[in-house]
């Protein structure tokens, strides 16, 4: 009896939420404006292998940039994203279809600078967020390394490196002339 009034009462939150404007997502306020990068991306929709990283850009007008770097080239996909119910977060309109379709519903957790993110087939990318600050000086050109001049400068260059020779050409030169 008690099993039947549980999937009783499951059901009707389910139909509460399906027949209302939907429940309230878990990510609100998580994802807008906000990147990622992910340094191991496992075997995601068809795109997989050692070297894989991918970046997620979530806009706060809805639109969405994944970029998947790897082996085979750099590739970026576009979209759409909008929550969903819970930690659910839909990604559709993407161009060109990933995995042979446009839409995919995916599970997302954040906690922290740490967002997880679940696709219904089992495959899981963990990601880290992409702070501001960093991502703009990773874009400011470094300067060269200057080092103060040292008074022996002159003595302190190097020898310019030995001429290397084939073993052929070190046999045929007299024992103790090779340089």
């Amino acid at each position: 009896m008690n099993t039947i009034l549980r999937a009783t009462a499951a059901l009707a939150v389910a139909v509460a939420c399906v027949g209302s404007s939907g429940c309230k997502s878990n990510n609100e306020g998580l994802l807008e404006d906000t990147k990622w990068s992910s340094a191991y991306v496992p075997d995601f929709k068809g795109m997989s292998g050692r070297g894989v990283t991918m970046t997620l850009d979530f806009r706060g007008d809805g639109r969405f940039i994944m970029g998947v770097v790897g082996p085979a080239g750099r590739f970026t996909f576009t979209g759409k994203w909008k929550l969903g119910s819970f930690d659910y977060v839909q990604l559709y309109d993407l161009t060109p279809p990933l995995g042979g379709s446009s839409s995919h519903m995916e599970k997302v957790t954040v906690s922290g600078d740490t967002m997880t993110m679940s696709d219904s087939d089992g495959t899981k990318l963990v990601f880290t967020k992409i702070d501001k600050e960093m991502e703009k000086a990773s874009h400011t050109p470094m300067k060269p390394a200057q080092t103060p001049a040292s008074p022996n400068a002159e003595k302190d260059k190097l020898a310019p490196p030995p001429v290397w020779k084939s073993p052929e050409e070190r046999r045929a030169e007299p024992i103790g002339t090779y340089k």
